[in-house]
């Protein structure tokens, strides 16, 4: 054979050797890669959490072509058992403004504790049992918990650290001096949760920042699993995602439903189990005690969004009027405008408007002066009266009240002006205006006649809306 033949035979058998690697057949002498004529040869890359044997996807042109990439979807392994029984022993639901939040505590579920936070979000104390005949490792939390809104939905998912690995906690019973519950995770012999052992986990579901109203909140519904995975069994496969699906070596226990209407998130009338009633928005809760409007949170009593009374705004506003002697006020109107309609008014702002009557009964005065001196002395002080009666109402004091705090108007010295024109006539119109962030809602006014604090509430289902603009 002479050289120039010996080389082509080892081009050849190189070829072949290429071919062979990449899983097809070599017959006879196939042109080398890259020239034109040569087969083209894709590998198949498997879809991430795709079972082995599943079969590749086929090209949709006819005539055998190349095999394309797995595409079966991310979904749910069958776990090894459904054996956890799940009970909620506390759960509320924490509004994106409230700084206040509380929980029971994991430790001692008769004490609760408190933390802060900026988002929309679900706290979680469970109780979960372990009826199957394995060991378990320390859970994890799967949710399934979604808002709907007109505008999409959104999923509470399970609160993950800085290093985006979740938060869980888990208390286990352990007969100590100081607690009856502690954690276990360390310790090397009774880290595993055991056969028939109840733990208690606490978790976080983060549901959506500050933005959230704009989806047009219309509800909560869903549940969490409790996700364990077992000691000793054989795992072939790799679990694309455990914290986010079942995995084949899993435990899985399934919580009760998780549901809340839209109003119960955004605002609502409420009645709480220990008697008192007001408004609330989430873990918010705003009422008044002796005419005075309190902001506090439903887990100082023992409450939350989930177990509280709630019932729809009125739709329409029912204003009231307030008396004292021959002055009264009485509620008009209240309007909202965003930032774009008001020229001057600073981006994301929303301009609330409350207009009023006010009057004095000058008739009432005299006859009230007669009855107590003669006529001409009466006289005399029905002008000290009517100004006394003018002043009752701090008119630039009057302060607006929302699911977050209270608002002191814009124009409180303008309004002022109006309402000492009451000392000559018998009744006047006036209007305070309020500058309020873009997601607050407004309740009512809370103002002070007489140095006696007085609020009036007038929410209603108009008013709590949010304006996307």
């Amino acid at each position: 054979m002479s050289s120039s033949s010996a080389v082509r035979v080892a081009d050849l058998l190189l070829v072949c050797l290429v071919v062979v690697s990449t899983n097809v057949g070599c017959k006879g002498a196939a042109p080398p890669a890259g020239t034109p004529g040569a087969p083209l040869t894709i590998p198949t890359i498997p879809t991430p959490g795709a079972h082995p044997g599943t079969p590749a996807a086929t090209g949709g042109g006819g005539g055998g072509g190349g095999g394309a990439a797995a595409s079966t979807r991310l979904a749910d392994h069958t776990p090894l058992a459904t054996t956890i029984s799940v009970e909620f022993l506390d759960r509320n639901f924490y509004h994106a403004a409230s700084r206040n939040r509380f929980i029971r505590d994991i430790r001692n579920i008769d004490t609760v504790r408190r933390f802060s936070g900026t988002d929309f979000r679900i706290g979680l104390i469970l109780s979960a049992k372990n009826d199957s005949d394995r060991l378990l490792e320390k859970p994890r939390i799967i949710s399934d918990v979604t808002v709907r809104g007109a505008h999409g939905s959104m999923k509470c998912r399970t609160e993950v650290d800085r290093y985006g690995y979740p938060i869980v906690a888990t208390a286990s019973p352990n007969p100590d001096l100081r607690t009856a519950w502690g954690d276990e995770t360390r310790s090397a012999n009774e880290a595993p949760w055991r056969p028939g052992e109840t733990i208690r986990v606490a978790v976080n579901l983060a549901c959506g920042n500050a933005l959230m109203p704009d989806l047009g909140i219309e509800g909560l519904s869903g549940s969490v699993r409790v996700v364990s995975r077992a000691f000793f069994v054989a795992n072939d496969e790799p679990c694309p995602y455990p914290n986010d699906y079942v995995c084949d070596n899993d435990i899985v226990g399934t919580s009760p439903a998780l549901e809340l209407p839209g109003r119960a998130m955004v605002l609502q009338q409420v009645q709480l189990p220990t008697g008192g009633a007001g408004y609330s928005a989430g873990d918010l809760f705003i009422h008044a005690i002796d005419g005075r409007v309190v902001h506090e949170n439903l887990g100082i009593f023992g409450s939350s969004a989930f177990t509280a009374v709630g019932s729809d705004l009125p739709a329409q506003a029912a204003f009231g009027t307030e008396t004292v002697d021959e002055f009264s006020m009485t509620l008009t109107g209240a309007t909202i405008r965003p930032w774009s309609e008001v020229p001057g008014t600073p981006k994301g702002q929303r301009v609330v408007t409350v207009t009023a009557n006010l009057a004095i009964n000058g008739g009432a005065i005299q006859g009230r002066l007669a009855a107590l001196s003669d006529p001409e002395t009466a006289a005399g002080q029905v002008e000290g009266e009517r100004g006394r009666l003018a002043g009752l109402l701090g008119c630039d004091a009057v302060e607006l009240v929302t699911q977050v705090r209270r608002v002191r108007s814009t124009n409180g010295r303008d309004v002022k002006a109006l309402c000492t024109a009451l000392a000559l006539q018998d009744a006047t119109q006036v209007s305070w205006t309020f500058l309020t962030d873009r997601y607050e809602l407004p309740l009512g006014l809370t103002y002070g006649i007489d140095r006696v604090q007085h609020t009036s509430f007038f929410a209603n289902a108009t008013l709590a809306t949010y304006d996307p603009r």
